[in-house]
């Protein structure tokens, strides 16, 4: 009974109210000492700062294609050396798609073809997982081609090409 008092909307606040104050609710909360670690401190030790190896100022009249290769090359070797093969699986970046691209290692059109092999694959009678709603393969090859033979040209666009997939709720 007294449950369903509490859970009507006035009289449940009223009475929530009076049960307070008279048990005292107010005075134990305010007089309350919480022994609490002040938050402004330091969590962890800070390590020496690092040297700075190579400083390189950008001029503005460089294309972004020339700022975006003058930041790649001040990367350190440390961090070169984390981003090989040896460290382990990761998934390519956006950085390892174009070093490879420009490389030659890897063009566009063969990154396709391996997307529609696996979209292939995984859309089959075997695994009928049904990924897109629609995937038109030869509109992704013409985009690919495209890309390849400006990756070859040197003409690249300078944005993050990502392929986008819708999934139906």
């Amino acid at each position: 009974m007294l449950a369903w008092v509490l859970e009507t909307p006035v009289l449940g606040w009223i009475v929530l109210g009076v049960l307070k104050r008279d048990n005292l609710v107010y005075k134990l909360v305010s007089d309350a000492e919480i022994p609490e670690p002040p938050l402004f401190t330091a969590t962890h030790t800070w390590q020496a700062a690092i040297q700075e190896q190579s400083v390189r100022v950008t001029e503005s009249r460089l294309s972004p294609a020339e700022r975006v290769q003058e930041a790649v090359a001040c990367v350190p070797a440390a961090a070169q050396a984390q981003l090989e093969p040896a460290a382990g699986f990761r998934r390519w970046t956006v950085r390892d798609f174009h070093r490879a691209y420009r490389s030659g290692q890897a063009t566009p059109t063969m990154v396709a073809r391996r997307f529609l092999a696996a979209v292939e694959e995984c859309s089959g009678p075997d695994l009928n997982m049904g990924f897109f709603i629609s995937c038109d393969p030869a509109d992704v090859l013409r985009q690919a081609e495209d890309s390849t033979r400006r990756y070859q040209q040197g003409a690249w666009y300078m944005r993050i090409a990502v392929a986008a997939a819708a999934k139906a709720a």
